[in-house]
């Protein structure tokens, strides 16, 4: 029944259709796959913002980068803020409004320094930038551990063009370079104490899973559609009405003859007589 199956033709748009509906099932998981990616990370940004605040060195250390695991964990630190080395980090939009993200490295009694980004702070009305000075003194810090930032994140380049203390990015392999003391792979996105006055605190950022969960549906929709057709161009095969029957039993379009009216002066007229208003 199904001999015309074992046709060239036939062979060739089996394969055809299984290499698309395969084609078409990897794109769903894939996106699939990128919508669960998003929705664990807000489950543990959400999750790791409730918990009490760690010592720094349960989850960092100095010169080992911070992995993606230990990120978001709630973390303090003691130690002195050292302005003379505050970086200002440029084109830090907060809430669709401009500005910088100010850092300042917190030297610990060992003599590291762990960089804690102590706020945000919008573009003023004047071209001179005025940074509220941190708090004097011993001071225990406590924030959201993140990672360093690398040329494929947020943040452009740097060009070597900007002033020494301003920087793109939150780049610690590029700030180590910049401080006279040996610094922590991570840093801290400061919630206590308050920011001073001045200073807004950074927003943690929302991991939006976007349409990565409708997209997969739909590749998944896409497959069985062409595999469900394939198997309806079949059973209409082996009933004897094949494509080209059924093509052909389709009544060609109307002819449409556009004939034209000439005038006396060889003009063309309209088939339609003007309207005439009195």
């Amino acid at each position: 029944m199904y001999r015309f199956l074992r046709r060239p033709r036939w062979i060739g748009l089996a394969v055809f259709i299984a290499a698309v509906s395969v084609l078409f099932m990897y794109l769903g998981f894939w996106q699939f796959g990128l919508y669960t990616q998003h929705e664990a990370l807000n489950q543990q940004i959400t999750a790791r913002g409730t918990t009490r605040p760690a010592p720094l060195t349960a989850f960092d250390a100095v010169g080992r980068p911070v992995t993606g695991a230990e990120q978001w964990h709630q973390v303090s630190v003691t130690g002195q803020f050292d302005t003379d080395h505050q970086l200002i980090v440029r084109n830090r939009p907060q809430n669709g409004a401009p500005g910088y993200d100010i850092l300042t490295p917190l030297v610990t009694a060992e003599g590291s320094a762990v960089i804690v980004n102590r706020g945000w702070l919008a573009v003023g009305t004047t071209s001179r930038l005025v940074v509220p000075p941190p708090p004097s003194g011993i001071v225990t810090v406590a924030g959201r551990l993140r990672i360093s930032e690398n040329e494929s994140g947020p943040g452009a380049k740097d060009n070597g063009r900007l002033p020494a203390n301003q920087i793109q990015r939150i780049d610690l392999r590029l700030i180590a370079t910049k401080v006279p003391y040996p610094l922590y792979g991570g840093y801290i996105m400061q919630s206590s104490p308050a920011p001073v006055t001045g200073l807004l605190p950074v927003t943690v950022p929302s991991v939006s899973t976007g349409m990565y969960l409708s997209y997969a549906f739909q590749w998944w929709l896409f497959a069985v559609v062409v595999l469900v057709g394939f198997v309806l161009l079949v059973r209409q095969e082996a009933r004897g009405v094949g494509l080209r029957r059924i093509l052909s039993s389709i009544p060609p379009p109307p002819r449409i003859d556009h004939v034209s009216r000439r005038t006396r002066t060889g003009r063309p007229q309209s088939s339609q007589s003007p309207t005439i208003i009195r």
